[in-house]
């Protein structure tokens, strides 16, 4: 973000994106839908706005963003039982996250905001990222059995992990993120099972 959008503004396009997503909720077959809908809206305002505005969080704030954006779903469709199961992945999920903000870095700078890459640099925003990754991965394998997850799970290490060595690459980070979205189906597929 370039720095010139206000709270305000963000809301707006929380509420505007909120209200369309609800208004469709009545012709969608899971009665989840509607939670999951609010509680995306919670989370989207939570995320950016004070006085939570998670992503000023560092390390901390994309924790709960994992926990947000990939364990909660599945507490809400299979329970929450098995969504402990899940909740390496919401770690996973913050390595990844770390490079969200890589982009906006200098507007970022320059509207005071104190995310995780204007606090300790992009190159240690990026090791901080693939040791994050690594520790939800092994958490991951503790958690559950070795399965197909190991396979996106690989894919999110190996682009964190190059992303470690050599700096933040939007490629790179693309790729990470569909893994991340594949392993997040294969743990919930997983948990649900269990």
């Amino acid at each position: 973000m370039s720095g010139l959008l206000s709270d305000r503004d963000v809301i707006g396009v929380v509420v505007g994106a909120g209200l369309a997503a609800l208004a469709v909720q009545p012709v969608l077959p899971q009665p989840t839908g509607l939670a999951v809908t609010v509680l995306a809206l919670v989370v989207g305002a939570a995320s950016a706005c004070e006085p939570v505005a998670l992503q000023r969080r560092g390390l901390v704030g994309l924790l709960a963003l994992g926990l947000c954006y990939l364990v909660l779903p599945v507490a809400l469709a299979a329970g929450w039982a098995p969504a402990l199961h899940a909740i390496p992945l919401a770690v996973v999920g913050a390595g990844v996250l770390a490079h969200k903000d890589a982009r906006d870095e200098p507007g970022d700078r320059l509207a005071g905001k104190a995310t995780l890459v204007v606090r300790v640099g992009s190159r240690s925003m990026a090791r901080i990222g693939f040791a994050t990754t690594m520790v939800g991965v092994a958490g991951l394998a503790v958690s559950l059995r070795l399965g197909w997850w190991i396979l996106p799970a690989l894919v999110v290490a190996g682009e964190t992990g190059r992303m470690a060595t050599a700096g933040h690459d939007p490629e790179r980070w693309m790729r990470a993120r569909v893994a991340l979205v594949a392993l997040a189906v294969l743990v919930a597929v997983a948990v649900s099972g269990a």
